[in-house]
């Protein structure tokens, strides 16, 4: 398999001996990212009370399970120092979400995430536009992705298909439906990085089919054929998804293989395959997405310990050899809210939308700029 060096993972004995990091494991649910119920529902007085007991355990369990990771993670700095590569996803780009949002908004957003540090602007687009031949939307991505370029940042495009988009009745379907899609971006815009494959267990659970590992390889490796000359393709996925991981090791032509955590936890190394291969870049997805009160990723309670959150994974990666992180949801940039913080919702993202026109920083904005500052690459990523 063709690895680029700058992507392997660099395991020092020293480390692997020194650096026992706990598993963050909070007892909260598993869910996928576009998963959760959005429905506000009444509760009685002592409910409420419950849940904002529970609310505050697990935001100390949390703390003091990122606290461990920092102390350990700090104990093997010395030993395992080199540069990382800082990403950001551009929440508003996503397939689900660009079509709420002007162009003008977009373009400050990726202006917010360079001034942030990201070297690197992840866009989650969807297959839908370009099947459906959605011109207006097309035109969106055209200028942003010029805008990205113009402003000196690598682009990285990974799609994802979404709740209801296409009815998929089996997986010979979706790649009838996604392949021509995946071919017409890379060629449009010619990715720095194309994630062929993302999260295969979500996919396949947002199609509402049931997959196997083999069939996941066959759709990289027809993917990966038609990716643009030069651009690097990638396959990510959790860490509790190896079987599939190990699918798509074997394949040609296939770069970089991702780690995704959610608040479902860190594992205490990275997903190793069987044949020994670790990831080389890690996304988090911050890790709020069903917390015992609210799902709330944008409710104000959570910006301390999101700086936080950005360190722990900072740390985790560079103590690993991992190429770098890609934070999710980087609406977090902008504002918070005293309720209400889904990160899917109109409400929310209105605000969000004000905040980047005023130009609103939060504190987590500056945890991810001074990580940057100290520990990432300087120059094209």
């Amino acid at each position: 398999m063709r690895w680029i060096n700058t992507f392997k993972i660099r395991f020092l004995t020293t480390l692997v001996r020194g650096v026992s990091l706990l598993l963050i494991g909070f007892a909260l649910l598993s869910v996928s990212l576009f998963s959760c119920e959005s429905t506000v529902r009444r509760v009685s007085p002592a409910p409420v009370a419950a849940q904002k007991k529970a609310y505050g355990l697990y935001l100390e369990e949390l703390d003091r399970g990122l606290d461990a990771v920092i102390k350990g993670s700090l104990a093997s700095y010395a030993q395992s120092r080199h540069s990382l590569t800082f990403g950001a996803n551009l929440v508003f780009a996503h397939g689900a979400l660009i079509k709420r949002f002007p162009l003008d908004i977009l373009l400050s957003y990726a202006d917010a995430l360079k001034e942030a540090g990201a070297g690197r602007i992840e866009i989650y687009a969807s297959p839908a536009t370009w099947a459906d031949g959605d011109g207006e939307t097309i035109a969106k991505y055209d200028a942003l992705v010029d805008h990205i370029r113009k402003i000196g940042l690598v682009v990285a495009i990974s799609p994802e298909f979404n709740y209801g988009e296409r009815r998929i009745r089996q997986f010979s379907d979706w790649q009838e439906y996604a392949v021509p899609a995946y071919r017409e971006m890379a060629r449009r815009y010619r990715p720095e990085i194309f994630v062929v494959v993302h999260e295969l267990t979500t996919m396949a659970d947002r199609m509402e089919i049931m997959t196997m590992p083999d069939e996941w390889r066959g759709f990289a490796e027809e993917a990966v054929k038609e990716a643009s000359p030069g651009t690097r393709t990638a396959a990510g996925g959790q860490y509790y998804e190896l079987p599939y991981y190990n699918e798509l090791l074997g394949i040609a032509g296939l770069d970089i293989t991702i780690a995704l955590c959610q608040n479902n936890g860190l594992p205490k190394s990275p997903p190793t395959s069987a044949k020994g291969t670790a990831p080389e870049s890690i996304t988090p997805a911050m890790h709020k997405e069903t917390c015992p009160a609210s799902k709330g990723i944008g409710l104000r309670d959570f910006e301390a310990i999101d700086g936080r959150w950005l360190e722990a994974l900072t740390l985790y990666a560079n103590a690993w050899g991992l190429d770098g992180i890609t934070p999710f949801w980087t609406t977090t940039f902008f504002t918070y809210v005293e309720s209400n913080g889904d990160g899917l919702s109109d409400e929310y993202n209105s605000r969000v939308e004000e905040a980047i026109r005023r130009q609103g920083r939060t504190d987590t904005f500056r945890a991810f700029q001074a990580l940057s500052e100290r520990y990432g690459k300087r120059g094209r990523q």
